[in-house]
């Protein structure tokens, strides 16, 4: 495996996955370059929690507020991460726009999910 380059990030990605090694596969390739920097959670409370911490962090430098959350829908203890999409929609001002970009990342095939993260606010749905 390759050596962690030194990073000097321009975007800052937020990982919130149960599976453990969609993080780890995650961060093992973005360690790879110098200009993403990746946090990973991997239940709805760690998720919210660690994405106010970076949100909140970020008030001295605005750039690095999470330029992207990568967001399972089906989290552990059942939680939906249409649910947390909410809260940081909410957290960010209520309106998508003014929340950060938040892409799906899942294996739901269940329409209903697609089509309240989209209502949401939702930019895009990987399936993985």
């Amino acid at each position: 495996m390759a050596e962690p380059v030194d990073k000097d990030p321009n975007y800052w990605v937020l990982c919130i996955d149960d599976d453990p090694f969609l993080r780890l596969g995650l961060q093992n390739a973005l360690d790879q370059t110098k200009d993403i920097e990746l946090s990973a959670a991997s239940t709805k409370a760690e998720g919210m929690k660690l994405f106010v911490e970076m949100w909140n962090g970020s008030s001295k430098e605005e750039s690095r507020k999470p330029s992207l959350v990568l967001l399972d829908q089906d989290l552990q203890d059942g939680d939906k991460g249409t649910d947390l999409l909410n809260d940081i929609v909410e957290f960010c001002g209520g309106t998508p726009q003014d929340a950060a970009k938040v892409c799906m990342l899942s294996a739901s095939q269940r329409q209903r999910d697609w089509v309240k993260a989209f209502e949401l606010g939702a930019i895009g749905w990987i399936d993985k």
